[in-house]
């Protein structure tokens, strides 16, 4: 058994979020098999800040894709910030801040591994 604050997690199995992998079909098929806690993509703190589009449609959920997490990328504190307290606002279960993604797409701009934060 695995706790997460005040969730209990029988079997202790976490998927990680995964790039352009774990939508919610994934997510949904996964936890069909068993998984018990699931995250989203990752999720660009500007991107939700600004309400883009493509970040709202990949954050969508149903009730039974829970619990859920969110791992959170960005490199400016006060936006990581909001964005956080958005997510938590939302009622993710966990949010997971990435500071080691070594894809040369997100450092690039500064974020994941990149990030001086």
């Amino acid at each position: 058994m695995l706790r997460l604050k005040s969730l209990l997690l029988r079997d202790g199995v976490i998927q990680s979020p995964l790039a352009a992998c774990t939508d919610l079909a994934f997510r949904l098929v996964a936890r069909r098999r068993g998984l018990e806690f699931a995250f989203l993509e990752m999720v660009s703190a500007h991107a939700l800040l600004q309400r883009n589009s493509k970040t709202l449609e990949m954050m969508k959920s149903l009730p039974e894709d829970r619990p859920l997490g969110a791992q959170l990328v960005g490199c400016d504190p006060g936006a990581v910030a909001e964005a956080a307290a958005a997510l938590e606002e939302g009622g993710f279960d966990s949010i997971d801040l990435n500071f080691g993604c070594p894809v040369p797409k997100i450092t690039g701009g500064g974020d994941g591994a990149g990030s001086a934060m």
